[in-house]
């Protein structure tokens, strides 16, 4: 008697949820992304990482407030698109990484990250608040029960299985591009030859001889190809969180108006028609 599921069916509600669904995905680009390539190509350690990490989180608490302040008198689809867009810039400019990057070469996608997430992190909480308002859900408990229970399992809906998916992703494309990097490296090749040459030379002086050298080097050579492979598939994976967030700004366009803003909150009428 609590829930009530048809009280959901409204437009903005549906896309919405879409919308929460996809930026809890395109954190992965932060939260995931970003750590296994320090960690796993740099070979930082997490309190080196967080330290590269903190150009996002730093700025985000006074761009809120800004953007919270712009929210009092315009719509909330403007900053929420805006906030997205700057996402998938970030994500663009991450998507040329190269195993030569190191944490001085992320700060500038992450001070467009911090801009993007704040902004669109505000305007989607702003966007749930003003639905809850306009459609009447705090009216009555069944309303205000069955919209908060749908907000919070989108939410962790969302976040799981981009944790998921993203993890799979990555596996499946870092398998594909070992392939790919191994099929151009055949023994017979002269290049491969030189490379493992030019290996071996630089690692005789530590080596017992000749063959102990040239055992290393071929097991550096395959360190190398496994860490081109990595970042291959990381790079693939900041382009599929890039193609998301531009779904994102679709969904976006496709949201109404809603006719109140947090200027006019003080003079809610009881639930109107639905959105």
């Amino acid at each position: 008697p609590l829930v009530d599921l048809p009280f959901l069916r409204q437009r903005n509600t549906l896309l919405m949820a879409a919308v929460l669904f996809i930026f809890r995905f395109v954190l992965l680009s932060t939260i995931i992304l970003i750590p296994q390539y320090l960690g796993g190509i740099r070979g930082l350690r997490p309190e080196q990482i967080g330290a590269a990490l903190l150009w996002v989180a730093l700025p985000q608490l006074p761009l809120a407030l800004l953007t919270a302040l712009f929210l009092r008198r315009f719509d909330s689809r403007l900053p929420l698109a805006v906030g997205f867009f700057l996402v998938a810039i970030a994500c663009f400019m991450n998507s040329h990484l190269s195993s030569a990057w190191d944490r001085g070469d992320f700060v500038a996608s992450q001070i467009v990250m911090a801009f993007g997430q704040s902004m669109a992190f505000t305007s989607v909480v702003a966007s749930w608040i003003m639905q809850a308002f306009y459609t009447g859900a705090i009216s009555k408990p069944q309303w205000i029960l069955t919209f908060s229970a749908f907000v919070h399992t989108i939410r962790l809906f969302g976040g799981e299985c981009g944790v998921s998916l993203m993890g799979h992703f990555l596996s499946v494309r870092e398998k594909l591009h070992s392939n790919l990097i191994g099929l151009h490296v055949d023994t017979g090749s002269w290049l491969v030859q030189q490379r493992l040459s030019l290996l071996a030379a630089a690692l005789a002086p530590d080596s017992s001889g000749a063959d102990g050298a040239s055992g290393r080097a071929v097991g550096l050579l395959a360190l190398q190809v496994s860490q081109q492979a990595h970042t291959q598939a990381l790079i693939d994976g900041f382009v599929l969180c890039e193609w998301a967030v531009l779904i994102c700004l679709l969904v976006v366009l496709c949201m109404h108006r809603t006719p109140i803003t947090y200027g006019d909150l003080d003079i809610v009428p009881g639930r109107p028609a639905s959105v």
